[in-house]
């Protein structure tokens, strides 16, 4: 299984039904299905469920992740070094767009920097 983003309006298939992602509010996921069911499971209950299998939506390519990977290796150690510094004063704000799109992987992040 390879689920790269898990945001709102995003598809996925569960106990053999397709669900859509209606709410996140980490570590809580809402479900509805298209006859208007709705469900709650955690995070980790729902992507470790035998039967959940992420759709179109949910899944993404290494190149969505991380777009400028090449790019990168091919500047200057100087250059590199100015990318990378201006990248720390940015990224508290992408991070919290991310966030409010519902991403979850962006709130176990900023998690994982305000505990260290």
């Amino acid at each position: 299984m390879s689920i790269s983003r898990l945001i709102l309006n995003s598809e996925c298939e569960l106990y053999g039904t397709q669900y859509k992602v209606v709410t996140i509010k980490p570590p809580h996921v809402w479900l509805k299905r298209p006859d208007g069911e709705a469900i709650q499971m955690e995070y980790m209950t729902l992507i470790t469920e035998p039967s959940f299998k992420p759709l179109k939506s949910m899944k993404g390519s290494r190149r969505d992740t991380v777009p400028y990977e090449g790019k990168l290796a091919k500047l200057t150690e100087k250059k590199r070094n100015e990318v990378s510094e201006r990248l720390e004063i940015i990224r508290p704000i992408v991070v919290l767009e991310k966030i409010k799109e519902g991403d979850i992987q962006s709130v176990v992040f900023l998690k994982a920097i305000l505990v260290t």
